[in-house]
């Protein structure tokens, strides 16, 4: 299997998690209790492979700044995606989707690495900090 095969393959048996476009993320995102209520026995904080999309245009991450209270260790997004597009141009990836991907990853626990991603948990590792960001209206 190569490495189109393989992410063809990942994208057509994942589990498409939708939130966002609401004024805050809720507290309990990716908890057991927020997948049972939205997805009813989807639940599996498993090992995993995990992509993060979104409707979040290039431009508009470009241009955010970076939050006084952002942690040491989360991503300066402005300067990451300038980044990304000096080194892969305008090819940043995403898999035939509307939205394009902007992160992946894989973890022992896939939901709970996801909490820690946006700042709702933090278990002392390299995350995103998407909570940090004025990305809450966005998909």
């Amino acid at each position: 299997m190569n490495l189109e095969e393989f992410t063809k393959f990942v994208w057509n048996n994942s589990l498409k998690l939708n939130f966002g476009n609401k004024p805050y993320w809720k507290k309990d995102v990716f908890l057991k209790s927020w997948v049972d209520n939205k997805y009813p026995g989807e639940y599996k904080n498993e090992p995993g492979l995990y992509w993060i999309a979104t409707d979040v245009k290039l431009e508009t991450f470009k241009k955010l700044s970076k939050p006084s209270d952002l942690p040491n260790n989360a991503c300066d997004f402005a300067r990451t995606t300038q980044n990304s597009l000096n080194l892969f141009k305008n090819d940043i990836a995403h898999y035939k989707s509307n939205i394009p991907v902007i992160y992946n990853g894989h973890r022992n626990k896939v939901f709970s690495r996801l909490r820690v991603h946006f700042g709702l948990d933090n278990d002392n590792t390299g995350a995103l900090g998407i909570n940090y960001y004025p990305l809450h209206n966005y998909h």
